[in-house]
């Protein structure tokens, strides 16, 4: 069931984002190893049933800003430091049947059985966070919304969760879809503090999600100052996906 447009479509106006720094990007994943990258690939992508529109719906500019979602129960799971995936599925289930569109203890539940290099593991919870992005921020013509911003802390569950997902897209050889959804994260969250706009160029250029991942990252599991440089002499080439002001001038 659907949470109530209501309550999902709520506007901003009356309120401003938190602050988003100077341009830092936020790491929104750790290094990803060798057996890692291994065990990803075998995740079946699980493309949506439903058409999602590649274009804003025309007309007056619609942004979402998710309700505040979660809570103390969360943190104190995290830090127990469960290694077993069946036992922090098992301590998230009551905040899952709470909230079902609090998409964090999925993409930690996801990331779990990655890490355990689970060969029996199909996926099931990056994509059961997907369908509920999906659910949250489409109109009911299934058009995204204009902004979508990561300022807004009540929309950064959204937001890792598309990222996560065009990221196994790229992952599992499907660029183009993949390309197509880091564009879209993009426009809907100019300021990008994400870096998803570095995998949007690093598509472009023909780089394969494994050659990126290792160009992005240290050994030591940071993300590579060499980014900036790179993007600021790359990106100009490709004015369509990275437009004055909407990222690509960030330095």
């Amino acid at each position: 069931m659907a949470p109530k447009k209501s309550t999902s479509r709520k506007s901003a106006s009356k309120k401003k984002p938190v602050a988003q720094g100077d341009g830092k990007v936020i790491p929104l994943r750790k290094k990803v190893s060798r057996a890692r990258k291994k065990t990803v690939k075998k995740v079946p992508s699980q493309q949506a049933n439903r058409p999602v529109r590649a274009a804003h719906k025309p007309g007056k500019e619609r942004e979402f800003v998710d309700k505040m979602r979660g809570g103390e129960r969360f943190f104190e799971i995290m830090e127990m430091d469960i290694e077993d995936p069946s036992d922090l599925e098992r301590m998230f289930r009551p905040l899952l049947d709470e909230d079902p569109w609090y998409l964090e203890p999925y993409l930690v539940l996801h990331e779990a059985y990655i890490d355990e290099l689970d060969e029996d593991y199909n996926g099931i919870w990056l994509e059961k966070a997907y369908e509920r992005a999906l659910d949250l921020v489409l109109d009911d013509q299934d058009f995204w919304p204009d902004r979508l911003e990561w300022g807004w802390l009540e929309n950064r569950h959204i937001l890792r969760t598309l990222h996560a997902k065009a990221e196994l897209l790229w992952l599992k050889n499907e660029p183009t879809v993949a390309l197509q959804l880091f564009h879209q994260i993009h426009k809907m969250n100019p300021n990008d503090n994400t870096g998803v706009r570095f995998s949007l160029l690093a598509i472009l250029e023909g780089m394969d999600a494994e050659e990126y991942l290792d160009f992005s990252e240290t050994e030591e599991g940071y993300m590579n100052p060499e980014l900036f440089d790179w993007f600021a002499k790359r990106a100009g080439q490709y004015a369509h996906f990275f437009p004055q002001g909407s990222g690509g001038d960030l330095e």
